[in-house]
């Protein structure tokens, strides 16, 4: 995740951050914003950290240990963490890092993801591509774009529209709900495909 902490300090909008409403914990670093909170650009860093506000007009930055985020963001949403939920709709691209990041929310733009293990609910729904550098991988949701990265092990259970290309360093597993266009892969063994997966091209190597 370290790695992960030094792409976002790289991308992350430091014109967004200076005009951004500032929230503090409690004594514990914990800090809990509910629905009547609605903000433009909203920062917040702590330890736990409970972020389910009604709307943030621009950008999202938060960074902690454990992070839990239920809300409605305009545009872009930079976190980083231990163990990482996002739900909720997002207008923008999505950079997350930590050690464990879930995603059961509906996300307009990109997504990039670093980090030990993610994964892709199945009510989730990508509409731009997704990136992905990181140790196991669960895709069970719906990935209107391409998936992209490297992984030690992948399970693909859901729908990519466009490509899927992958560096694969153990094992390529493809569920029975899988729906993928193009799957490209570099592996050092062929993909495990249960029965009723469907994929139009395959591509290893």
């Amino acid at each position: 995740a370290g790695a992960g902490w030094l792409i976002l300090s790289l991308i992350i909008p430091f014109t967004s951050i200076r005009a951004a409403d500032f929230r503090s914990t409690d004594s514990s670093g914990n800090i809990t914003l509910d629905k009547s909170i609605e903000t433009k650009n909203l920062f917040i860093a702590g330890n736990e950290l409970n972020i389910e506000t009604k709307a943030i007009q621009k950008d999202l930055f938060a960074f902690g240990m454990n992070i839990h985020v239920d809300t409605h963001v305009e545009q872009g949403t930079f976190i980083a963490g231990k163990d990482v939920e996002i739900r909720g709709w997002y207008g923008g691209n999505l950079f997350a890092a930590g050690s464990t990041i879930s995603i059961d929310a509906e996300v307009m733009g990109d997504v990039f993801l670093f980090c030990n293990q993610w994964s892709i609910k199945q009510g989730a729904v990508i509409h731009g591509d997704v990136y992905v550098g990181s140790g196991t991988g669960y895709l069970d949701g719906t990935i209107n774009g391409t998936l992209n990265g490297g992984g030690n092990e992948f399970y693909l259970n859901g729908t990519v529209e466009k490509a899927t290309k992958l560096t694969v360093v153990k094992t390529l597993t493809i569920g029975e709900r899988a729906k993928l266009a193009l799957l490209q892969y570099q592996a050092v063994q062929e993909a495990k495909v249960m029965d009723g997966a469907q994929i139009q091209t395959t591509e290893f190597t």
